[in-house]
């Protein structure tokens, strides 16, 4: 069968395009309906986080770390670390980490890249780096993980650590546990 997508609109009978129509409204409105929906998510995240943050700020004038309420809940503040090293930063950044001894952390991966009909070209290469043990690819990098990892390490440790290098950012977050 053969959809002819071009017949002239007199050529279509009400009934055949009536649930056409219908199914359309019913996924704009459905569509609208998600969209609402994802609007009101981030909405109460947003309002979520402000709270956690409010909680936060009221137990740090008290100088509370923790409190158990009368229901059997619990509430936690605790540290969270996070940092990213921009494009701007990297050379510093790994120098840093190379000169205080905790390269270990960076990963260095070479990559290469071949265009069409350089299949030949691409197997002698790799068969000669892998026949001097050695695994093609290249990319230095932190990961994330560890990253984060790394800065919590540092500061919970109290070791000396470029922040602005690092894009290190330390805040507290809440954990409530639920009683029983």
């Amino acid at each position: 069968m053969t959809l002819n997508l071009r017949k002239e609109k007199s050529d279509f009978e009400v009934s055949e395009v009536d649930p056409i129509s219908k199914a359309c409204q019913e996924q704009l409105k459905l569509e609208k309906e998600i969209e609402d929906l994802e609007s009101l998510m981030k909405a109460k995240k947003d309002l979520l986080r402000q709270n956690g943050e409010q909680i936060v700020s009221l137990m740090e004038e008290r100088g509370v770390k923790s409190i158990k309420m009368s229901d059997g809940q619990s509430v936690d503040i605790k540290p969270f670390y996070t940092g990213s090293i921009s494009k701007d930063n990297q050379e510093e950044a790994f120098q840093w980490l190379r000169d205080n001894g905790y390269d270990d952390i960076i990963k260095n991966q070479v990559v290469l890249k071949f265009g069409r009909a350089e299949d030949e070209k691409a197997d002698q290469i790799y068969s000669d780096l892998a026949s001097k043990g050695l695994d093609a690819d290249r990319n230095i990098k932190v990961e994330p993980m560890t990253l984060k990892g790394f800065i919590r390490e540092m500061i919970e440790n109290g070791k000396d650590i470029p922040m602005e290098t690092f894009g290190v950012y330390v805040g507290h977050k809440i954990n409530i546990k639920k009683g029983k």
